[in-house]
């Protein structure tokens, strides 16, 4: 089969240009058209709003900014309301980075920011990357309509569009995570379970359980609005309680309602020794020992996904000391409501027996035995079932190392720049910082191991001034496995009363001197400040960070701490 070009890939897509500086205009044309995209112009507002309106397909939009009397976010509100035309990309070039003009655009759908003078090399990538996701949209939705014509055909049909399934969109969002493993039993060729398990930017653990209303293709198409939220949010450094907030909202807007779906989420932060659990009408979870005794069950304390709206949706999470040893058992409904021919449920008893006696194959274990209970008869119901061992977690490889030449490479045309935020009073805890910080570097044209690399140091940095300088929390809480929970709701309440006169400031600055290229990560807050006067600098990082120390010191090249603590300046070359 031949593989398709970039060529390819460009052709029969129509880019619309609305620049008002004519030299530019013609600049934009004249590239993109060598690019082999079919290029549509105009010089104004009042021009780009004829071609909107005309029947031209318009498949990318690049829009300037200001547009003279105009703003070109506005023109967004004049796309075409078919449903085949209306969803158009957009790439918005300005000069201001002024963080709400940002977030105006993205609040209305732009897809990417390019400052100007524009990279012509960047500018074409994101073009293609949009392209590249527009046709993957456009391959799902013919894929979706296909699958539900064959919900109806025979069982072999049925089992090929499972493989395709499975095998071609399921298998690019799983990902391999050192101590865990899962199984998954459906009662048809589509299964209405789910699990998923990836690393985040930082290092930490996610995991994704999920039980969607009904059986076969329906409960399939329901879960799959998750799998694309769970793969985008924990590769951009999201932590659990967006995530989740973000999936409720997407199924209550997208599912008919008698449709929802059961889920439970895990976040495992290795460097900071915190388990994470947010379970929403799952069974219980179950956390072991080392001996397979059952230490704690995490039960459901939240409403299933899909039936409460926004305002009355709860994402509060409950955090555990991370044991070194032992392990988290988590398995679906099907699993335990699993019945024989007399009707007697397999039940959480017939579990336990088997995970007690520790066999080294506990999944397949106790799926073998459900299957023996329920004997000649179908699965009433999808089996789903997972584990992870304490002992064997690790990092992601990725994010542990420096990578001394990975901030040299291919950056000698990025301009220095100095990129800053501040937040004050309750803002500091709603903002994602160390996310947005990831999606800035990315779309400034750093490389993923330097993003990785900033996005671990800001997470460190941002949760050290908050909880140690702003809220003047201390360690001592988190002893024992109940203190984590402890620590948290206090810090919740402390930071329910943060004032206006409260400050977080980060700021990132990439220049070069006669070392080469660097990048500096400044964090600053408001509070007493916490260290002795004079302290050395790895005294005082040992004193500050504790247990991230060696993670700082890993990706780092140089620390910097001033003014008792409220002021940390990380290095990276």
């Amino acid at each position: 089969m031949r593989q398709l070009g970039v060529d390819d890939d460009r052709s029969g897509i129509t880019i619309l240009v609305v620049e008002d500086n004519s030299a530019l205009n013609s600049l934009f044309q004249s590239y993109l058209s060598r690019q082999k995209f079919h290029v549509v112009s105009a010089l104004s507002f009042d021009a780009a709003r004829l071609i909107l309106a005309s029947e031209t397909t318009i498949d990318i939009a690049l829009i300037n900014y200001d547009l003279g009397d105009y703003k070109g976010i506005e023109l967004i509100s004049y796309f075409p309301k078919n449903e085949s035309k209306k969803n158009i990309p957009v790439i918005m070039l300005g000069t201001s980075q002024d963080q709400a003009v940002l977030q105006a655009c993205f609040k209305l759908g732009v897809d990417d920011y390019l400052l100007k003078p524009v990279n012509p090399t960047l500018l074409s990538l994101k073009i293609d990357s949009l392209v590249y996701n527009m046709r993957l949209t456009n391959i799902i939705a013919e894929q979706n309509e296909k699958l539900q014509r064959l919900i109806n055909n025979a069982e072999i049909e049925e089992q090929l569009a499972s493989h395709i399934f499975y095998n071609n969109l399921l298998s690019q969002k799983t990902q391999t995570v050192a101590g865990f493993t899962h199984f998954l039993q459906s009662t048809s060729g589509f299964s209405g379970d789910i699990i998923l398990a990836r690393y985040a930017p930082c290092g930490s653990i996610f995991i994704l359980h999920a039980d969607a209303t009904g059986h076969g293709l329906s409960s399939t198409i329901t879960l799959m609005p998750m799998v694309s939220i769970f793969k985008t949010m924990v590769h951009k450094g999201y932590r659990l309680e967006p995530i989740v907030r973000e999936m409720n909202s997407r199924l209550i807007e997208q599912l008919p309602a008698d449709r929802f779906v059961a889920a439970s989420l895990i976040e495992i932060d290795i460097n900071h020794g915190d388990l994470k659990v947010w379970n929403g009408g799952m069974p219980e979870i179950l956390l072991l020992d080392d001996t397979h005794q059952v230490t704690h069950r995490f039960h459901s304390s939240h409403m299933a996904l899909g039936i409460l709206e926004d305002a009355q949706f709860e994402v509060r999470a409950i955090h555990w000391k991370l044991p070194e040893k032992g392990l988290l058992f988590g398995f679906s409904d099907g699993v335990v409501e699993q019945e024989d021919s007399f009707g007697r449920a397999f039940g959480i008893e017939g579990v336990l027996q088997i995970v007690k006696r520790k066999p080294a194959d506990m999944l397949n274990t106790i799926a073998s035995t459900m299957d023996r209970h329920v004997g000649s008869s179908s699965l009433d119901d999808d089996a789903s079932m997972y584990e992870l061992h304490f002992d064997q977690l690790r990092d992601d490889p990725g994010t542990m190392t420096r990578g001394s030449q990975a901030l040299a490479q291919d950056m000698n045309d990025l301009s220095p720049f100095e990129w800053s935020l501040e937040l004050v009073g309750t803002q500091i805890a709603k903002q994602e910082l160390p996310s947005m910080c990831n999606q800035f570097l990315s779309t400034m044209g750093f490389a993923q191991s330097v993003c990785q690399r900033s996005f671990t140091i800001i997470s460190e940095l941002v949760n050290n001034a908050i909880d140690h300088g702003l809220l003047e929390l201390t360690s001592l809480l988190k002893l024992g496995p109940e203190g984590f929970m402890a620590y948290y709701l206090e810090r919740e309440k402390r930071i329910a009363s943060l004032t206006q006169q409260d400050v977080l400031r980060l700021v990132l600055t990439w220049g070069s001197d006669a070392l080469g290229p660097y990048l500096h990560i400044d964090v600053k807050d408001s509070g007493k400040g916490y260290l002795p006067d004079n302290m050395a600098v790895n005294d005082a990082m040992e004193y500050t960070f504790g247990r991230g120390i060696t993670l700082i010191k890993q990706l780092a090249t140089a620390v910097e701490i001033r003014e008792r603590g409220t002021f940390v300046r990380a290095e990276l070359r």
